[in-house]
């Protein structure tokens, strides 16, 4: 999806922007996950916090609209 959103000419800034951020909040979901088994002291409810950080991203990519270059 991002290569095909992304504007001719503008691939790198876009696709380092996409490496930074994801190395920024990597930390999310193991540390949600710990989060929750720290919280209820059951390894298997620690996969609540990777479902919140799954449901958090779709719900951010549900407005999204592909408004960059034509299907190439």
């Amino acid at each position: 999806y991002l290569s095909r959103a992304t504007p001719e000419g503008r691939e790198g800034e876009i696709f380092g922007l996409y490496a930074t951020t994801g190395r920024a909040v990597s930390f999310l979901a193991p540390g949600l996950f710990a989060l929750f088994v720290r919280l209820t002291g059951d390894t298997r409810l620690g996969i609540l916090g990777i479902v919140l950080i799954l449901a958090v991203g779709l719900a951010l990519m549900i407005p999204v609209q592909n408004r960059g270059a034509a299907i190439r």
